[in-house]
């Protein structure tokens, strides 16, 4: 796993989960808003994303699958 605090204000708002022999990223969660939730997901396959999903409403629970 990797953390990233991706507008520096001291807490970290990215990470990135890896699987697998060469490690491969397979997931990534952010907190877009700011708020300390996590409100965007993304799912790899061989490193290509493949899903994304949205926390519209602010509870913490995706509201919103792209495929």
């Amino acid at each position: 796993m990797s953390e990233v605090d991706s507008d520096s204000d001291g807490r970290m708002d990215a990470f990135s989960y890896y699987e697998g022999r060469p490690p491969k990223i397979a997931r990534k969660e952010c907190d877009t808003d700011n708020d300390g939730r996590i409100d965007y997901w993304e799912r790899f396959d061989n490193g290509i994303v493949t899903k994304t999903g949205r926390d519209t409403d602010g509870d913490g629970k995706m509201d919103v699958r792209d495929p």
